[in-house]
């Protein structure tokens, strides 16, 4: 598995509001098919015509060995790159902070504040992010969490998610 930065144009079509100019060894259906975990791009919508935008993509070996002969593609080689171009990414960063995990806690706790009831240091607990009890907790913005990683990095190792021994 590798990670590839894909560098596409915006550009402006009258019939359309807008659209990306991807490289030609960029084929849709096949990236679909290889492609472990999500398509993130790096600006979105914030990017203006003419202007290019970067896709970060995990795809099986054969699949980005294609997309690296063409100059605007790049290989992040390894995790440490890789969230770096993460922490970089305002795509990621307008990500929030904080995220539910267990919405009936939650809820249960609004209710107890609403209806003027004592909170238990268990309910605060909840809805602290820091706290491992299911409630609130942290938005991880690594590739780690994004990509689903197995622990050991499979950029280095060359080793599948399925502990099948990567393409050479």
């Amino acid at each position: 598995m590798k990670f590839v930065v894909v560098t596409v144009e915006r550009e402006t079509d009258p019939s359309k509001q807008f659209n990306f100019r991807y490289p030609p060894e960029y084929d849709a259906q096949e990236i679909e098919r290889a492609k472990r975990g999500p398509l993130v791009y790096g600006g979105g919508i914030l990017v203006l015509d003419g202007e290019v935008e970067e896709l970060l993509i995990r795809l099986q070996d054969s699949v980005a060995d294609k997309l690296l002969k063409n100059p605007l593609c790049r290989e992040l080689a390894t995790q440490e790159e890789v969230d770096a171009w993460l922490a970089a990414s305002p795509i990621i960063q307008r990500l929030p902070d904080e995220k539910v995990t267990d919405a009936n806690r939650v809820a249960l706790v609004n209710t107890r504040a609403v209806a003027g009831l004592p909170l238990s240091q268990d309910d605060l607990d909840v809805l602290n992010p820091d706290n491992l009890k299911a409630g609130v907790g942290r938005t991880e913005k690594t590739a780690e969490a994004i990509f689903k990683l197995p622990a050991k990095d499979p950029l280095v190792t060359g080793v599948e998610d399925a502990g099948i021994i990567a393409e050479k």
